[in-house]
């Protein structure tokens, strides 16, 4: 993720580049935290938009943390597709696994930064 604004305490947004076959796309992503459920549970509603408009996907991604030890966490992911027209569903259903992986990776790398 690049370019990771704070917009309020439930609002960010990033600029993500996503593998498309040969080629990295530049997606527009706006995040709202949604369901907060300290400490367990946190859920996130993530909108990503490519730069020309034609690719617009709506997930929700939730995140179950549990302790493991003292010290240390153990956090669960889970992507849930909400938006997608049904052509770009049925064509780009292995991108948009893929896109969903970089993303998450994407995520982990910034909260990674801050810790």
């Amino acid at each position: 993720m690049e370019r990771v604004k704070i917009l309020d305490q439930d609002n960010f947004s990033a600029l993500v580049r996503v593998k498309a076959g040969l080629f990295k796309l530049k997606m527009y992503l706006i995040g709202e935290i949604v369901e907060v459920s300290p400490p367990k549970s946190l859920v996130v509603i993530i909108k990503l938009k490519s730069m020309c408009a034609i690719i617009q996907l709506s997930q929700r991604v939730i995140f179950l943390l549990s302790s493991v030890d003292e010290g240390n966490t153990e956090v669960t992911c889970q992507v849930v597709m909400e938006k997608i027209a049904p052509f770009f569903f049925t064509i780009l259903l292995r991108w948009i696994r893929a896109m969903a992986e970089d993303t998450l990776h994407g995520i982990k790398a910034y909260l990674g930064q801050l810790s």
